[in-house]
């Protein structure tokens, strides 16, 4: 994987409803499509860096901002990176409420992928 994006994570672990494996923390998926996994991070204890996503396809991944739909970090192949800034757009408000949920450490639950 080749993201860089400054993003230090609390372990998921010390919050309700969030797992973690192995130490490490947990990214819940919330969606899955055309080969993409789309998972969000929580941080409740700490203030996070701006809404975002991570969506891994094979061996890359790309961070995008949900609330400019644009690439803050690491890379994507071009046609994975337009599907994933199309359903980010399509679903902005959902990823909102979802990111908000994680990050008081709730579960965010699932949003309909694209199709």
């Amino acid at each position: 994987m080749r993201a860089t994006y400054p993003a230090p994570h609390i372990d998921a672990a010390k919050i309700g409803g969030v797992e973690s494996c192995c130490g490490r923390p947990s990214m819940p998926e919330i969606a899955r499509f055309f080969g993409i996994i789309v998972r969000i991070f929580a941080e409740p204890a700490a203030p996070h860096h701006r809404p975002h996503l991570h969506a891994y396809y094979q061996d890359d991944v790309g961070i995008i901002a949900i609330d400019t739909v644009e690439l803050i970090g690491g890379e994507l192949p071009r046609r994975q990176r337009r599907l994933v800034e199309a359903w980010t757009e399509i679903h902005q408000t959902e990823l909102l409420a979802a990111w908000n949920r994680l990050q008081s450490g709730r579960l965010p639950g699932k949003i309909e992928p694209l199709r």
